[in-house]
């Protein structure tokens, strides 16, 4: 992702006692897909902005683009978090390109854009969803996690980072050799080392490239657990009809490793998995997780933009009668700025953490949660 599949948080949340673990709190008010209001996609406005931008640099005209979308998703799931988390990546992300100075042009421009192309209610409606995120950004301004301590977890990164693959592997193997079990491997290693380098792509600190060179020697290191997974699920072997998951990340979605990671971690936990992969179209993966009859469907979204496609898996789950039984456990970054996403998309629940996201599952299948969401009545 990098990775932040799914706190094991369901919205609205109450307060609770840290001592107490991981809320396993269900929504059980019954949910009717809604349309989703008309959004601002268009593709001339790319068009427009680089007419009026000419001589900006690429990396800028896709900042205003993102920014873009971030609105609009803001927009159509009334999400001022959503749009707060972008201004503040924003913001970073101008820095490093020494255009901080250009922001409160940016944001006059991305207005300006929009006037022509909305009613004057949509555009009220987004100048006081811009004022309502620019609140929230004051209140919290930092958002960033925090920076990765010394130690295994740091020296893993800075080898797969700088591509010393063989040394990263090296680690993950001494690990294993220090009798650390597979869970402890994946969470305290594998993952904490991706959700530093996801800071530090958002700081500009690493390129794409290197971005992409340590996830896929993160793949490799999973693979490498896969054995040991195996042996240690034997002991889960007596188990009557263990749970099934399938899960799939959202369509145009991407990073996929935070969302196998859990599927490693669930099935280290004695479920049947299946694990479609990245970038799937929502009737697929609503028909599968029906054809594997499946108990859970775990979906990842990092972005604003797949929002609509969570959307519309919420939507086709419990409009197909085969799904009657399946819970929808969503995760990724935009449920953690604002957790009320879950239920507007639709799901159970959602978490922020791979060993989270094992603990909701464990609770569902063995401790009589509520029912998953279904559609109310039609009159």
């Amino acid at each position: 992702m990098p990775c932040s599949m799914l706190g094991a948080r369901t919205s609205p949340e109450p307060a609770r006692d840290p001592q107490e673990g991981p809320s396993l709190t269900c929504v059980t008010t019954a949910w009717v897909p809604a349309a989703l209001r008309p959004g601002l996609h268009d593709p001339t406005l790319v068009v427009e902005l680089a007419a009026r931008l000419p001589d900006a640099p690429a990396e800028l005209l896709e900042i205003v683009r993102l920014t873009l979308e971030a609105l609009d998703c803001a927009l159509v799931f009334a999400s001022p978090p959503l749009l707060a988390d972008h201004l503040r990546w924003r913001t970073t992300r101008l820095g490093t390109l020494d255009q901080t100075e250009q922001e409160p042009a940016l944001d006059a421009l991305v207005l300006d854009l929009l006037a022509g192309r909305v009613d004057q209610r949509t555009l009220a409606e987004l100048r006081a969803l811009w004022e309502a995120a620019k609140a929230v950004v004051a209140d919290s301004p930092s958002g960033q996690a925090a920076v990765l301590a010394p130690g295994r977890a740091h020296d893993y990164l800075e080898a797969a980072v700088h591509g010393r693959r063989d040394e990263a592997v090296r680690i993950v193997r001494e690990a294993l050799f220090d009798e650390r079990g597979v869970a402890e491997i994946v969470t305290e290693i594998l993952e904490a080392s991706q959700r530093e380098l996801g800071r530090r792509w958002e700081r500009g600190e690493i390129t794409i490239a290197e971005e992409h060179q340590a996830t896929a020697i993160t793949q490799l290191s999973l693979s490498l657990l896969y054995p040991r997974l195996v042996t240690d699920r034997l002991w889960h072997e007596g188990r009557q009809s263990p749970p099934h998951v399938v899960a799939a990340t959202a369509q145009a979605e991407g990073h996929e490793v935070g969302l196998r990671m859990v599927t490693d971690l669930l099935e280290h936990d004695g479920w049947r998995t299946t694990y479609l992969g990245a970038d799937l179209p929502p009737d697929e993966v609503v028909g599968h997780a029906a054809l594997q009859r499946a108990d859970v469907l775990a979906v990842s979204a990092t972005m604003p933009a797949q929002l609509r496609a969570v959307h519309r898996i919420g939507e086709l789950l419990r409009g197909d009668p085969r799904c009657a039984g399946i819970r929808l456990l969503v995760g990724g970054r935009p449920f953690q700025v604002d957790p009320g996403l879950a239920g507007r998309v639709g799901a159970d629940g959602s978490a922020a953490t791979c060993q989270e996201a094992v603990e909701v599952c464990r609770a569902w299948a063995g401790r009589g949660m509520p029912a998953p969401r279904s559609p109310s009545p039609q009159n």
